[in-house]
């Protein structure tokens, strides 16, 4: 009868067994919880204030949004206000590339709307929304648009751009 041991490669093939298993469980849940966007890298909070020349809507208070790209990097989108006072002008902001450290536009796309598709508005609780980081590059080549992809800032009112604000958009080349 031979003890039970645990060798270097016993220990290395029952680790790899293990992986074999756990990997696909693990991709299974992270499919079913849902990226709603290919390319998604991450979130990243947005309160009011940080939209350019726009007041922030209060401490502790709510806001109400709509606009168009609903969870399309191919679209320039645009976030709009609804203002609980009908008599006010709401806020209006496009999506945008993300800076590097020197002021770079870098190939990450902020989108701003992810998870609604425009026909209702949604609630940003205390006036802060959750938009995708989509890196422009996997999102062109994960829905077979091209084979590079960077992020295009856009001037606000443009042939690409129908919001009112600059916005942004992901172009895919080959």
């Amino acid at each position: 009868m031979t003890p039970n041991r645990c060798t270097p490669h016993a220990a290395i093939a029952w680790f790899l067994r293990i992986l074999a298993v756990c990997i696909p469980i693990l991709m299974s849940v992270h499919v079913a919880q849902g990226e709603t966007v290919k390319g998604t890298i991450g979130t990243k909070d947005l309160k009011g204030s940080d939209i350019p020349g726009a007041p922030p809507n209060g401490v502790g208070l709510s806001s109400k949004w709509n606009g168009w790209g609903w969870d399309n990097p191919g679209v320039a989108g645009c976030h709009i206000e609804v203002p609980n006072d009908p008599k006010k002008k709401g806020r209006v902001f496009g999506e945008s590339c993300e800076k590097d450290a020197q002021g770079r536009t870098t190939r990450i796309l902020i989108e701003t709307t992810p998870g609604h598709d425009g026909r209702q508005p949604h609630t940003h609780t205390n006036d802060v929304g959750h938009p995708l980081r989509v890196d422009c590059a996997r999102w062109c080549v994960e829905e077979r648009k091209g084979k590079f992809g960077l992020c295009q800032p856009l001037p606000a009112n443009s042939p690409n751009n129908k919001c009112a604000a600059p916005s942004a958009r992901c172009l895919c080349t080959n």
